[in-house]
């Protein structure tokens, strides 16, 4: 499985020491994030991407 996307802003290397635990969101299930990362522009949300192509059964 792959992923196509239509543009690459940034790619950045985030210290693990940088990455918090994912907040409770309702709109967004901490499911499919693995933290929340503080970088000098803002913060980014680290997706799960795993969990994103899991299949319920």
């Amino acid at each position: 499985m792959g992923l196509i996307v239509d543009d690459v802003e940034e790619v950045a290397q985030i210290d693990g020491a940088d990455i918090a635990p994912p907040p409770d969101m309702e709109a967004l299930s901490s499911a499919y994030l693995l933290g929340v990362a503080k970088t000098g522009a803002g913060m980014v949300l680290l997706l799960n991407a795993e969990r994103l192509w899991q299949r319920s059964v």
